[in-house]
């Protein structure tokens, strides 16, 4: 017996009609009539508006939906969209240069109102010294990313996280004095390993992401 999915577009725009697949039973009908209307409001970290700007909305339980469970929305000057997504839970995801918002929500059917806040990267501060002083100009290398166990939300984090962050990564470089400052996004479990890398010099020893004290990094 063949079962058929719809994806309902959060943008209101006709449903779309995926592949039909071998199932034991049908799966239940699903009304049009009954999505949700979400008004999405981002304020940047500095409390302005997110305006014109790209974010994300995934449902919890992405499972019938594989890739087009992500929704991809821009908000308007006032850092604003509307969306129509059908009711459940979500994850809401955005991001720019300065941070990031991460949160589940509840929507119910009918209006719903969210307004949600950037938070700021972490960072990861420090000094590169070679024998005599400090190194301008070395840039980042990821040498590896382990991770422990997450559970769902931190590993849907973790994935999303990880474009931006090689985006702001290779902007990195250790200034005149050797400085150097590297933003992050904090996920309990995941560590990243790198390490700064000058060219015609060598690549310093290798050192792990921590917000909690300023590093001092030798070249090899």
């Amino acid at each position: 017996m063949l079962s058929y999915e719809i994806a309902l577009p959060p943008d209101g725009s006709p449903p779309v009609l995926l592949l039909p697949h071998a199932d034991a039973a049908p799966l239940p009908s699903i009304r049009l009539d009954d999505a949700a209307e979400l008004r999405l409001r981002l304020l940047d970290v500095g409390r302005g508006p997110f305006a014109g700007r790209a974010g994300y909305l995934r449902p919890v339980d992405s499972s019938p939906f594989g890739d087009l469970a992500a929704t991809r929305f821009c908000t308007d000057v006032a850092g604003a969209c509307t969306l129509r997504p059908w009711p459940g839970e979500w994850y809401v995801f955005a991001e720019d240069d300065a941070g990031f918002v991460f949160d589940r929500c509840t929507l119910a059917r009918g209006r719903n109102e969210l307004e949600l806040a950037m938070q700021p990267y972490a960072h990861c501060r420090g000094v590169l010294m070679g024998p005599d002083g400090p190194l301008a100009g070395a840039a980042l290398q990821l040498v590896r990313s382990t991770t422990g166990k997450l559970d769902e939300k931190r590993q849907l984090l973790a994935t999303l996280a990880r474009l931006p962050e090689e985006r702001l990564r290779k902007r990195v470089r250790t200034d005149a004095l050797g400085r150097f400052d590297i933003p992050f996004v904090p996920i309990d479990g995941v560590t990243r390993t790198l390490a700064l890398a000058l060219a015609g010099r060598g690549v310093s020893r290798e050192f792990a992401l921590d917000a909690a004290t300023e590093l001092l990094i030798e070249l090899r």
